[in-house]
């Protein structure tokens, strides 16, 4: 392997790090918006995302959506792909 090669290899290591770190921080902002929006209607009050009204009837999709957000944060932490997987079987013979 030459010298460029490994630099390729790095410099590419190193983009997928700062990719997953983005999508890290990103899903714990939605974990977090989400979080807030729970909270804030199983005491009652009313949370706005967007153009989203939410108020205590919305206490469980508050809850769902707080722990997809938390399960895609311990997908991207422990590195495993949440993409849909395709397999192939051939016959043999």
């Amino acid at each position: 392997m030459t010298d460029e090669e490994i630099e390729e290899l790095i410099a590419k290591r190193n983009a997928e790090k700062a990719n997953k770190n983005f999508k890290l921080a990103e899903a714990i902002q939605f974990r977090d918006m989400w979080k807030e929006a729970y909270m804030a209607c199983s005491t009652g009050k009313s949370y706005t995302i967007g153009t989203r009204r939410l108020t205590s009837v919305d206490t469980d999709a508050a809850y769902r959506e707080m722990m997809r957000w938390e399960n895609a944060i311990a997908d991207i932490e422990t590195g495993r792909n949440t993409g849909i997987r395709v397999r192939r079987a051939l016959p043999i013979g």
